[in-house]
């Protein structure tokens, strides 16, 4: 008797009703809506810290090109391998004379975080994200 209790209790345990379903999804759209807006602020941080170290100096020996280095150097950390367009864009700025390269860097910095974004948040979701993926790799095992 006590055996038939505790299986009736644990089925209860097992399937959630439909608020504790509602819940549990919109906590993974925060997350993910969290994890989105923190990324964009790492990109717009990199980006924007070299402008503010130059602009302000704050005693240390900073260049124009050491700062836009530095950034040059994280940005792609953030968002390789769609971060390539916003760094050709950048050298193309940059390397032609039309802006400094802390300024060549802030222009990049739209083209680096919509990269990345799309890349990270839009496409790869999509990708792994297909009903049909099973089938195929089930076709391609027999």
């Amino acid at each position: 008797m006590r055996h038939q209790k505790i299986n009736e209790d644990s089925a209860l345990v097992r399937q959630p009703d439909a608020s504790t379903r509602a819940a549990r999804r919109w906590r993974a759209v925060a997350r993910t809506d969290m994890n989105r807006i923190l990324y964009l602020a790492l990109c717009a941080l990199v980006c924007v810290a070299p402008i503010v170290v130059v602009a302000i100096g704050m005693g240390w020996p900073v260049t124009d090109g050491m700062a836009a280095g530095i950034a040059l150097l994280l940005i792609p950390i953030l968002t390789y391998p769609a971060g390539v367009v916003g760094t050709v864009f950048f050298l193309i700025v940059s390397l032609t004379g039309i802006t400094t390269l802390t300024e060549g860097m802030a222009l990049a910095a739209p083209i680096f975080a919509g990269a990345g974004y799309l890349q990270w948040y839009v496409i790869l979701p999509k990708v792994y994200s297909r009903k049909d993926r099973g089938s195929k790799s089930a076709a391609i095992s027999s």
